[in-house]
């Protein structure tokens, strides 16, 4: 016969024991970061916010939320892409170019998925009403993220950028992670 003690009702403590296994689907954590600033895009890919997380369990899935606001301004085509991208050191500050990360797949799928937002206008020069503030929100899995510490960037890129698309205003910027045990 097994007897367990009577412990009552436990207090304080974490579960902190590499040895606990969160059953499949449990968020184990979540962490996130906003910030609101300017920043106007060429082809290149460059950091507009990044957020990291410590202690990923091996096998966990990031769930991935981001969202920013964009401006597309004045130009017959215009075009603003952007995407998730995975490095174990920090890719760096807003507007720094991204270097040496994995992209992360929209589906598990192709490495070329990406969120887009399209204005084509008619070139109808500074025309106020050509302006479009546009949400651009995205959402993805990282179904095989690293042990250990990853950052997470959404990063994001003109297409034609003759006017290019910025992040103007109220260029709100939110990237949310959640690890999911599997």
């Amino acid at each position: 016969t097994l007897v367990t003690p009577n412990l009552g009702t436990v207090a304080t403590g974490n579960l902190s024991n590499s040895a606990i296994v969160y059953p499949a689907g449990h968020i184990i954590q979540v962490k996130g970061a906003e910030n609101f600033h300017n920043q106007a895009f060429d082809d290149a890919v460059d950091v507009i916010i990044e957020v990291s997380l410590t202690n990923v369990q091996a096998s966990s899935y990031v769930s991935i939320f981001t969202s920013c606001t964009v401006n597309l301004n004045n130009a017959d085509t215009e075009g603003f892409e952007t995407a998730i991208y995975r490095k174990a050191t920090s890719m760096g500050s807003a507007g720094t170019a991204i270097s040496g990360a994995t992209r992360v797949n929209a589906t598990g799928g192709s490495s070329s998925s990406a969120t887009f937002t399209y204005h084509g206008i008619g070139g109808n020069g500074s025309d106020p009403s050509n302006n479009l503030y546009l949400q651009t929100p995205f959402w993805c899995i990282d179904e095989s993220p690293d042990t250990g510490t990853n950052y997470y960037v959404l990063g994001g890129s003109a297409y034609q950028a003759t006017y290019p698309p910025a992040l103007v205003h109220d260029g709100n910027c939110t990237i949310i992670l959640m690890e999911i045990a599997q």
